[in-house]
């Protein structure tokens, strides 16, 4: 009876619900030791997980925006106003409206010094007349702004903004260069295109990357600022009537010059064009 009693305890002892702070120790070993055999990438959280994906696609080369950018439409108007894509924007148009202005103003004192008085004034009204046939230039803005280069997402626009330097270098270079009237009836041409260009590729480029709400003033501060910029006409024209006898060799120069600059801004907003399809 006694061995009988002894085995029944050793039953007993060996059954594991009859110990529970055993078993809870077994599984918390056993789970220790599937924890250390798990790999680093499934134990990893999530933000790890993001900069390992982020290290990754850098590694392949691939171009990664930040997520962390918000569309300029989508902020507050004043921080649409304020943004940089913006602030580019008026100062290219600026710059290039006052040229345009002091190409129109100044045509005939320019021609003049080049000798169209003694041809009865006849290459000033060909200017004239090419000055309409800018509208020609319409469907060339539209298939430079469907256009799309491989790897760049720029939408046409950046070629289009370019495009309005390229004309303004060339119409620039003429009229420094050559003092043959008949030569400057390509720049008049140039000149035509280089304003169809211009006020149809930025007014076109404002809804692209500015919400509707912020149309009005945003035209507003353009044409504000343009008309600002232009003031500086009025002592450039002065000193070629006055202290250059009528040679407008230097203020065309100056206005050359500055569409360097303005390739620089193009660039600028070109980077912003991807940075806002990028988040799309």
């Amino acid at each position: 009876r006694m061995d009988n009693t002894d085995q029944n305890d050793k039953r007993r002892s060996s059954d594991p619900e009859n110990h529970p702070e055993s078993t809870g120790i077994q599984n918390c070993e056993s789970n220790n030791i599937d924890r250390m055999n798990i790999g680093p990438s499934v134990l990893s959280t999530p933000s790890q997980t993001a900069v390992q994906e982020v290290s990754d696609g850098a590694d392949d080369g691939s171009s990664h925006f930040d997520k962390d950018y918000i569309k300029i439409s989508e902020r507050t108007s004043s921080e649409q106003l304020r943004s940089s894509q913006f602030l580019y924007l008026v100062v290219f148009f600026s710059i290039h409206v006052a040229r345009n202005i002091f190409n129109l103003t100044t045509a005939r004192d320019f021609l003049a010094d080049l000798g169209d008085d003694d041809k009865g004034n006849k290459y000033l009204s060909i200017f004239t007349l090419l000055l309409p046939v800018s509208v020609i230039g319409l469907p060339f803005v539209d298939c430079v702004l469907q256009s799309s280069r491989q790897g760049v997402t720029t939408g046409g626009f950046y070629d289009g903004l370019q495009s309005i330097n390229l004309l303004a270098l060339c119409h620039g270079i003429i009229q420094t260069s050559n003092d043959n009237l008949n030569v400057q009836i390509v720049g008049f041409v140039l000149f035509s295109f280089y304003r169809c260009f211009l006020f149809a590729v930025t007014f076109s480029f404002l809804p692209v990357f500015l919400s509707s709400k912020v149309m009005g003033k945003a035209t507003g501060i353009l044409i504000f600022a343009a008309g600002t910029a232009t003031i500086i006409n009025i002592p450039l024209s002065n000193i070629a009537v006055t202290y250059l006898d009528g040679d407008f060799f230097w203020p065309n120069l100056f206005f050359t010059i500055l569409v360097v600059p303005c390739i620089y801004v193009a660039w600028q907003m070109g980077q912003g064009i991807q940075r806002e399809n990028e988040a799309k």
